[in-house]
């Protein structure tokens, strides 16, 4: 089982922009809900599961574009897509530059060579 792949093509699907571009946190939390249904259907084991969860909230926590609520809202909806309890933030659009940033561990992907083949 392969995390970019689920990564990249649902992104791919949902048409989200990846460069600049803005996404709503509604938009960003249906994404994130069809990656995290896609890693269950394809059974992809919790350890790799919480790695996928994790890269993605790495490249939030460290955009300089969002600020530090942006950041923390990106993450809520984030693990609220991957594990359903509820969390507060506010409604807002973030921009979308750090889904580009996006870094699988190596061990669990080649996400450069199936995201440069995205970039373009």
């Amino acid at each position: 089982m392969n995390s970019e792949n689920v990564y990249v093509e649902t992104l791919i699907a949902h048409k989200m922009p990846q460069g600049i571009g803005v996404v709503s946190l509604s938009q960003l939390a249906l994404v994130f809900s069809q990656m995290a249904k896609e890693l269950r259907m394809q059974e992809a084991p919790a350890q790799q599961q919480e790695a996928f969860q994790s890269a993605i909230a790495d490249a939030a926590g460290s955009a300089r574009h969002l600020t530090a609520a942006e950041r923390t809202a990106v993450q809520s909806t984030l693990f609220t897509a991957f594990d359903g309890l509820p969390r507060k933030h506010a409604t807002m659009a973030v921009r979308a530059d750090f889904l580009r940033q996006v870094r699988f561990p190596v061990s669990t992907s080649s996400f450069s060579m199936v995201h440069a083949a995205v970039a373009r």
